[in-house]
């Protein structure tokens, strides 16, 4: 047997070691999830993972300390996906931003232009919706302010960080993406959850970028694609991603994010219409 071989026997038995220690402790975080379910306990709580990175940082030799504050630190997020999965599993934890979303009634009577859009583009969109009324308004925050009375169903704007700020003046959502000349958003009043479609968008609004490290290995845990990730002024990040509407994967993801990232606003789940945008264009 020659010695890398005999080393990577050395490997797997410690491999296997490792396994089982790692399963006895993943039942202990189930019983840790039943209790947390009993008490309402937070799933996440910074101050005690950043403790037992400090142990094992200070129970390594200093050239192993950051492999081991990683291997800590993945134990620990492993940890929480688990008790919020047993959590989500027996029905103690609702996606509460999913609850009262409704489906669509209705066709779209009247949609609201800002001037400025092109011909060809207007055209796009009368083909998309041609059942509404086209009506010109001034300004982004004018059409936002009808939406939100009722005197415009959907309003046309493009995605813009006033906009984000727009649809959280007004609790208003997006309802679908059109990419045009650029990227435009239609707007509602209602938070619409499709049904029968296999992947969707999902805009969220978090409350500070120190989070979206957080953010950013919750999806990748969970296999959802990142779209897209914009800062804003106020120190808040819009963060964009693909996901299945109806899979828990996405409920568990949301309620994480919003669990683990602090104040998050679920500015809408829509379809991206380019494919129907390049249909109209072929059409026409």
């Amino acid at each position: 047997m020659g010695e890398l071989e005999r080393l990577r026997q050395e490997l797997s038995i410690i491999d296997q070691g490792l396994l089982e220690q790692f399963l006895k402790r993943m039942m202990i975080v189930d019983q840790v999830a039943e209790h947390k379910g009993k008490t309402e306990g937070k799933v996440f709580i910074p101050e005690q993972e950043e403790r037992v990175v400090r142990e094992a940082e200070a129970n390594t030799p200093p050239e192993f300390r950051p492999y081991a504050s990683v291997f800590a630190r993945t134990l620990m997020r492993l940890s929480r996906e688990r008790q919020y999965e047993r959590l989500m599993d027996s029905g103690l934890v609702l996606v509460q931003v999913l609850q009262h979303a409704k489906e669509p009634q209705g066709q779209v009577r009247t949609l609201a232009l800002l001037p400025g859009l092109g011909r060809d583009d207007t055209q796009v969109v009368a083909a998309l919706y041609p059942e509404a009324a086209l009506v010109q308004t001034d300004d982004a925050g004018s059409a936002c302010r009808q939406v939100a009375e009722g005197s415009i169903d959907y309003a046309l704007l493009p995605f813009t960080e006033e906009l984000v700020f727009l649809l959280e003046k007004h609790a208003l959502y997006v309802q679908a993406c059109l990419p045009l000349n650029r990227r435009y958003f239609a707007v509602g009043s209602k938070l619409i959850l499709p049904s029968d479609v296999q992947s969707v968008r999902f805009l969220i609004q978090i409350k500070t970028v120190e989070t979206l490290p957080l953010i950013i290995n919750i999806l990748g845990d969970l296999g959802l694609s990142m779209v897209q990730v914009q800062s804003l002024r106020d120190s808040s990040v819009c963060v964009e991603f693909s996901a299945n509407p109806a899979s828990p994967k996405t409920h568990r993801a949301l309620y994480q994010i919003q669990q683990e990232a602090g104040a998050m606003r679920l500015l809408g789940c829509y379809d991206d219409l380019s494919s129907s945008i390049n249909l109209v264009n072929s059409s026409g």
